[in-house]
């Protein structure tokens, strides 16, 4: 199985995740936005967005390079294989919400020879329930709050935007199925990921 896992901040993807290998098996594969698991030139453009020191704009021409790179160099894998993130349905978003056309017009060129997969998942839950989410990390584990999951206090509306776009690329070019994980435990969330991805298999 091949299967892809996406989702903005706080909406359980990292649970899903951690539920599909362990119900494809402790030595299945996990691939974070790299299609090749490990890449170097992705490690160093995420490095420079960590840093903010290079300009928004060229930022996502980096990207786009990085998944032009990840592209010409994947391989499909041979045992079960999670896709966590990819950086196409990221920066699609990303640059949709921003009104980078040109940007988005060249990911676009990318989706046709883009790998597809066995199962495609997104999670989503509500703005409230992400913040309830935020504050309660933010409680016990706040060496686990990026910059990036602020974003739900500090712009929402962008926020659900982005959401919108990253669901309606996804719905269409990978004809994922969507779980709202707003009213979900993570053992219903659990359970509701698994189900899915057995009437793939």
């Amino acid at each position: 199985m091949y299967v892809h896992i996406e989702g903005m901040d706080l909406a359980g993807k990292t649970t899903a995740t951690k539920a599909v290998q362990q119900f494809l098996g402790n030595d299945s594969k996990i691939r974070r936005n790299s299609l090749c698991g490990k890449s170097h030139f992705h490690a160093i453009v995420d490095q420079l967005r960590i840093s903010n020191v290079v300009p928004e704009a060229d930022l996502g021409w980096l990207y786009l390079k990085v998944l032009e790179d990840d592209i010409r160099n994947f391989e499909q894998p041979f045992g079960h294989t999670i896709q966590d993130s990819t950086i196409l349905l990221r920066s699609l978003a990303y640059h949709k919400c921003k009104k980078n056309t040109e940007i988005v017009e060249e990911l676009l060129k990318l989706v046709k020879v883009h790998p597809r997969f066995d199962c495609s998942l997104v999670l989503t839950a509500s703005i409230e329930k992400r913040q309830e989410r935020l504050l309660e990390r933010q409680r016990s584990n706040p060496e686990e709050v990026a910059e990036d999951d602020l974003m739900v206090l500090k712009n929402p509306k962008g926020f659900l935007l982005m959401e919108r776009y990253l669901v309606e690329f996804s719905l269409e070019f990978f004809d994922s199925v969507i779980i709202d994980t707003t009213d979900l435990s993570k053992g219903e969330v659990l359970l509701a990921v698994t189900n899915t991805v057995t009437e793939t298999m």
